[in-house]
């Protein structure tokens, strides 16, 4: 017998979290069907994920759209380009298509897929939740020199300094198990570390290593990709272009 993990609630299985575009090194999701053909994810949640239809499609794949029942199963590779590239073979059924989407629903007979997404998904879903901190609630040394705030869920919180300048200086400090990770750029360059306790960011205790840590920045990506609807999408775009393209990854 096979086993399947459940999303913590029916309403988090369905909801859907859309993926930026416009970025430099191209879609941060696409996927690969079997017959070689690549599609930008467009949205996706825990049941399933709509793709944008590149140039005449794939036969496989309109070939089994429509909304009728027993469509056969279908395997593609979902390919997350990241700070690093990580990859899933996956299996789903379409079940609609249109002149320029296919929307498919994952197939989770077992828990490879789910197992694959859980830990991007909950970054999207804590991006979303972020809100601007007024001027007035963030500390007077940093909204004198700048500086925006937005916090979410997690807890998670970004700041980003608005200069006219070639490189923007942000943070992110996340939730990593028990600790907080922390990732952000000073003057271009990008940093990481995690902290070796609870503390979080005020912490003497975080912990930074000679080399970026590429969980910790592609957990940042996902968290930007996530914050496109609370923070300026240009902003987001810039800091995730800057961490897809560090050079030790």
């Amino acid at each position: 017998m096979t086993s399947t993990i459940k999303p913590a609630s029916d309403r988090r299985r369905h909801e859907r979290f859309p993926l930026l575009f416009g970025l430099a090194s191209g879609p941060v999701a696409t996927l690969r069907s079997k017959g070689g053909a690549v599609f930008p994810v467009i949205n996706w949640s825990y049941g399933g994920l709509q793709i944008a239809v590149v140039g005449n499609g794939d036969s496989e794949f309109a070939a089994s759209g429509g909304k009728e029942t027993g469509h056969p199963v279908i395997t593609g590779i979902l390919h997350l380009a990241l700070a690093s590239e990580l990859t899933q073979a996956i299996q789903f059924n379409v079940i609609s298509t249109t002149a320029n989407t296919i929307s498919c629903a994952f197939v989770h007979d077992t828990p490879d897929a789910l197992l694959f997404l859980r830990p991007w998904m909950e970054c999207l879903r804590r991006g979303t939740a972020m809100t601007e901190l007024a001027p007035d609630v963030i500390k007077p040394e940093l909204a004198s020199a700048g500086w925006q705030v937005w916090r979410g869920d997690g807890p998670l919180t970004l700041s980003i300094q608005a200069v006219k300048a070639a490189f923007i200086d942000w943070c992110l400090v996340f939730q990593v198990g028990e600790g907080y990770g922390e990732v952000g750029a000073t003057g271009g360059k990008i940093f990481s570390r995690k902290s070796v306790d609870n503390d979080g960011r005020a912490s003497s205790r975080m912990q930074a290593s000679g080399a970026n840590d590429s969980d910790l920045l592609n957990m940042a990506v996902m968290h930007c990709i996530g914050a496109g609807s609370a923070v300026p999408p240009a902003l987001c775009i810039a800091i995730i272009d800057q961490l897809r393209k560090d050079p030790l990854l």
